[in-house]
């Protein structure tokens, strides 16, 4: 298969490759779970690959998407989220060793939603000690400020968690309020992944269809506003270095 063109198919399809018992096949995912370019040339169409490479070989699609988080120059959001999927204990290090060095504001944001998003499963309380303690005797200003960026975002979560359930129990008049309310507040990017605890379609199947497609807009809305304030942030980073 290496010496094949590329598959034309859609990229989601690249993971679904590494469900094929074919030995080409998976010989190719390999090869492509690693390309040689730099800066990564397509890091979305990479990251399916590297799925597909996880459906029979979890520990190479791990160093995979740990290199990825390296060496991507963004639009690498879900590469976090997918090495907490891998392997949880290698995967927080890995991650908190990065956070530091990374200078995409939409990536950060995206390792700091994976971690709060673990801390989402793990309960309320998960690390709520260990992360005080970090926010008020570490001698790091980073450490300190990702530490009170977390506690925030377990904060958030747990009042989108409760806006959820005030949504099922409200009236069709009430509902419009408490999206509003569930749009300012929640990460548009939990909002709208169907595997997330907070994923917006979960209390949309009853609703009317104006408020359905009014909750798309506004999910599309702030998705775009993250973006431009992520862009805006960096740029302003870059001009002070």
């Amino acid at each position: 298969m290496k010496e094949q063109p590329l598959p034309l198919w859609p990229i989601e399809c690249l993971e679904i490759l590494g469900e094929v018992d074919d030995a080409a096949a998976r010989e190719w995912l390999r090869e492509h779970a690693f390309p040689i370019d730099s800066p990564l040339p397509d890091v979305g169409r990479l990251d399916f690959v590297i799925r597909g490479l996880a459906k029979f070989d979890a520990a190479s699609a791990f160093q995979a998407a740990e290199l990825a988080l390296r060496r991507t120059q963004g639009g690498g959001e879900r590469i976090p989220r997918f090495l907490l999927d891998l392997n949880i204990e290698s995967a927080i290090p890995v991650l908190c060793d990065h956070m530091p060095q990374e200078r995409h504001t939409l990536m950060r944001w995206a390792i700091g939603r994976a971690g709060a998003e673990l801390c989402g499963w793990q309960g309320d309380d998960f690390l709520q000690d260990v992360l005080h303690s970090l926010y008020t005797d570490d001698m790091s200003d980073e450490v300190r400020g990702a530490a009170r960026e977390a506690l925030l975002r377990q904060r958030d979560q747990k009042e989108t968690r409760q806006l959820l359930d005030m949504f099922r129990a409200a009236s069709n008049d009430e509902r419009w309020r408490v999206l509003e309310a569930l749009i300012e507040l929640g990460d548009p990017y939990l909002l709208s992944n169907r595997g997330d605890l907070l994923w917006l379609g979960q209390i949309l199947g009853d609703a009317e269809f104006a408020l359905v497609k009014h909750a798309e807009k506004r999910l599309e809305e702030s998705i775009k506003e993250r973006r431009r304030r992520a862009e805006q942030a960096d740029q302003e980073t870059n001009q002070a270095a």
